[in-house]
């Protein structure tokens, strides 16, 4: 598919994803640097478009992963945080996924067998 001309001019994802990087090095909002939310308005500044496409915001965002980064968009604004904030969470284990799954109803403090 060919880039349509009017677009060929704009920001691509890899260039918008070196913008979003660039946030996190810089103060701003209190904080030195790190995990920060962008508003839809400013990342279509950033992006030079009217309207950010469902297409260019997951390009972005594969863009910011490949740089150590997720983007998390929750509708009116955006989210960025560093991949390694996640590193330290709890990971689920096969004990725990299985309580989830046999638990009657959704109930994973109910005794198997038991019934309400």
């Amino acid at each position: 598919m060919a880039l349509d001309a009017s677009l060929a001019d704009k920001p691509t994802p890899a260039r918008i994803a070196e913008l979003l990087v660039a946030l996190d090095g810089i103060p701003f909002g209190g904080k030195p640097g790190g995990r920060f939310r962008i508003s839809r308005k400013f990342l279509r500044q950033f992006a030079e478009r009217r309207r950010l496409q469902p297409e260019l915001v997951d390009a972005i965002a594969d863009e910011m992963f490949e740089r150590g980064f997720v983007l998390i968009d929750m509708e009116s604004y955006f989210v960025v945080i560093p991949q390694r904030y996640f590193s330290s969470y709890r990971r689920v284990t096969a004990a725990a996924a299985e309580r989830v799954l046999m638990a009657p109803d959704g109930d994973v403090n109910a005794t198997p067998g038991s019934s309400a």
